[in-house]
């Protein structure tokens, strides 16, 4: 019985399987028959994208950030993965922010005409194809500049009195007009507007003295303001004062019943007059500037004498020194100092005469001489005949302090022997900054056109520009080291279009030993000529001479004993492509070679240029600021949509220093204009 079941339940089962087969197949309630696989169509429809804002033929300003907006979709059934601008008509293109809805930050660096194009790509790396794309207009800001007072310059006004007079010009490079120019004296709490507009005038009234940034900012026919705008520092001093010629008849008068501290307010005019500081520590200054006030030396005696021992507070501010003649054996026709140790400021020094040091002569001094304009002095016959602008001799041995010549125009001087612009013997370390040395002459067998170098000097030379001098040797720059002894130290200066009889035109180094640098520096000879000559070293370890462009067309780049250093630490010869050299603008062009090519780590490195503008820049757009050679750093990549790149979201970085590019035009113009008139 028991197997008789047990052979039932087995028919029923293997029934259960037939039928269950049977189904299966047929399809009837149950899964359908083994599929048989198809290949899908692909995927090959494009993205497509649309661009929102800014809208066609819209208007945006130069330097000012743009928010490029837009949607993107995938008719062909995929999915946007990114979308890509750009900016400059579709050379390049970055990344935007999103997908269906993306957003793009642009902040343009030319004015003009500008195609924005955006373009699509999905998942399966269809890309769309012609991209969307707007035409916009960029539009300069104007644009203004102060040319009084100047940068760093010392005001001194007379009590219950805080009136300063502001002048500039203005201009609107995106091709509107200017019409108003607002300015403050104010760290830029208030502004107020001048009179004119493309040169302009304001007479201000101050809030304190001390520290004062003055501001201005113009403003074009279609109401675009200039944004920052341009600034100047300066410092105040409030004084009681003595007036010349309504306390007393002249300047020396008003000396003599000076006492420490005091300051002397000389009026506009021309005064016929040798003047002494008679030791006393005080200041002298004119109310309206150089080119209202004129001391004239009448070709009797220099005409400012600094020789009683006068320190730093002893200031002379403000004038045109001029017709001065010293025939004695000290140096200095328009400025004698000995023994003493003044500042000298905002003077222009012209048309006076000595043996040595025609605009300034220092014996045992160390003086500060800024900001001056130091033209067209002259040697008398005599022997020796050196330093046509300026001559220090003899280190201080009043106050320990080191001679500085800072930010002066020195151009068009003369002398029969060593230094047509500055010589510089015996004084320790002077210190050599920001000074513009053009069209100075060394005459007849005269070394050092523009800087001459000589026993017991170990100069810091740093960010000079030194051009169009000349000299029988050394038309740049010659210096004379004894062995043993350490030559100067050069720093992101640029030294060109210099001559030489001798057709060593950049730099003699007669003498020198490895304690010697040149860093970070342009020498260009004239065409045929040599541009850095070692006539001797007085040590076996020779000069170093790291990440410098040192390039002659047609001559040798290095030549004596220098060793060709091109190709090693950093050291190039290529030429430097100065922006208009024959009309003396020496900044640098966009693709030269000395371009973010100098050294970030060298000592004495300045962090602005000498146009006081900033350096370090990232010179090539390409995310690392290297400082540049030579004494100008190139402002700012002007690429359009170039950028740098944010990996945190695709985003482009606008470039920090654009909005700065359009001052550093315009101040570097106006500089360019001050050194052409001198």
């Amino acid at each position: 019985m028991f197997a008789k079941r047990y052979v039932n339940v087995i028919g029923v089962l293997i029934g259960l399987t037939v039928v269950s087969s049977i189904l299966f197949y047929s399809g009837c309630g149950m899964t359908s028959s083994p599929r048989i696989r198809t290949n899908p169509t692909p995927d090959t429809t494009p993205p497509t994208s649309t661009i929102m804002s800014p809208t066609e033929g819209a208007t945006v300003l130069l330097g000012k950030p743009v928010a490029i907006t837009g949607t993107a979709s995938d008719a062909g059934g995929g999915s946007v993965v990114r979308v890509e601008v750009s900016v400059d008509g579709g050379a390049n293109y970055s990344a935007a922010s999103g997908t269906t809805a993306w957003s793009f930050n642009w902040t343009p660096s030319a004015p003009g005409q500008a195609t924005i194009k955006s373009r699509a790509v999905d998942n399966n790396g269809n890309v769309q194809n012609p991209p969307a794309e707007i035409r916009v207009t960029v539009d300069a800001p104007p644009t203004s500049t102060i040319t009084s007072p100047k940068e760093g310059e010392n005001i001194i006004t007379i009590q219950g009195s805080l009136a300063i007079d502001v002048t500039g010009t203005a201009s609107d490079p995106g091709g509107g007009s200017v019409v108003r120019v607002e300015v403050s004296v104010n760290e830029g709490a208030t502004y107020s507007v001048a009179n004119g507009t493309n040169d302009w005038r304001i007479t201000g009234v101050l809030s304190h003295d001390g520290s004062v940034t003055i501001k201005s900012r113009a403003v074009d026919n279609s109401g675009n303001v200039q944004n920052p705008p341009t600034e100047v520092h300066v410092t105040v001093k409030i004084t009681e004062g003595i007036r010349v010629p309504s306390d007393q008849p002249t300047i020396q008068a008003a000396i003599n019943v000076a006492t420490d501290g005091d300051t002397v307010l000389v009026a506009p005019g021309t005064y016929f007059e040798n003047i002494n500081f008679g030791g006393k520590a005080i200041t002298v200054t004119s109310e309206s500037g150089p080119q209202d006030t004129i001391i004239d030396g009448r070709n009797a005696n220099p005409v400012v004498i600094f020789t009683s021992g006068e320190g730093r507070d002893s200031i002379l501010n403000g004038f045109t020194l001029q017709n001065g003649n010293n025939q004695g054996i000290a140096p200095g026709g328009g400025i004698r100092i000995q023994g003493s140790s003044p500042t000298i400021t905002n003077n222009v020094i012209k048309n006076n005469r000595a043996c040595d040091g025609g605009g300034i002569g220092s014996s045992l001094g160390s003086p500060l001489i800024q900001l001056n304009t130091i033209t067209s002095n002259s040697p008398i016959s005599c022997v020796g005949g050196n330093g046509g602008g300026i001559n220090i001799q003899g280190a201080s041995s009043v106050e320990t302090l080191d001679v500085e010549i800072l930010d002066n125009v020195i151009s068009k001087n003369g002398s029969v022997g060593g230094g047509g612009g500055i010589f510089l013997s015996g004084v320790g370390t002077p210190i050599v900054k920001r000074n513009i040395i053009k069209e100075n002459v060394a005459a007849s067998r005269g070394w050092g056109g523009g800087i001459y170098i000589s026993t017991g000097s170990y100069a810091l030379i740093v960010q000079n520009l030194i051009a169009g001098n000349h000299a029988f040797d050394g038309g740049g720059l010659y210096w004379l080291v004894p062995s043993g002894a350490r030559g100067p130290i050069l720093v992101n200066n640029t030294i060109a279009d210099n001559t030489a009889t001798s057709s060593r035109s950049g730099i003699v180094a007669d003498g020198a030993d490895g304690r010697t640098e040149l860093t970070n520096n342009i020498i260009v000879a004239k065409p045929g000529q040599t541009g850095l000559y070692c006539s001797n070293i007085n040590d076996k370890n020779p000069l170093i001479i790291r990440f410098n462009n040192i390039f002659s067309a047609g001559g040798m780049a290095y030549g004596g004993s220098c060793a060709d250093k091109t190709g090693t630490d950093g050291n190039i010869s290529a030429d430097p492509l100065f922006t208009n050299p024959t009309q003396g603008d020496y900044h640098l062009q966009r693709g030269s070679p000395s371009i973010d090519s100098g050294d970030n780590l060298t000592p004495n490195l300045p962090d602005t240029d000498i146009d006081k503008d900033p350096r370090i820049l990232d010179g090539h757009g390409n995310g690392t600021a290297i400082v540049d050679m030579g004494a100008y750093e190139f402002p700012a990549p002007h690429s359009s949509g170039i950028g740098l790149q944010d990996e945190s979201n695709g985003n482009r970085t606008p470039t920090q220093h654009l909005r700065k590019s359009l001052h550093v035009a315009l101040r570097r113009a106006e500089r360019m204009k001050i050194a052409a008139r001198v």
